[in-house]
């Protein structure tokens, strides 16, 4: 497997009011291969969507 690398967003403090900028960090980091009997699963899109209240 060629080296690849992960793009993730990590939450850097609790948003206090509307989220900004400063409340994420972006970071590349490395994948790491996958042990015995794991996967590697790559996803193209991640959907985060509002829940509806029936009622």
């Amino acid at each position: 497997m060629t080296a690849q690398n992960n793009r993730r967003f990590l939450l850097a403090k609790r948003p206090a009011g509307a989220v900004t900028r400063d409340d994420f960090i972006f970071e590349t980091v490395p994948v790491g291969e996958p042990g015995e009997g794991q996967v590697l699963v790559k996803n193209l899109y991640l959907s985060l969507d509002q829940p509806c209240e029936a009622g």
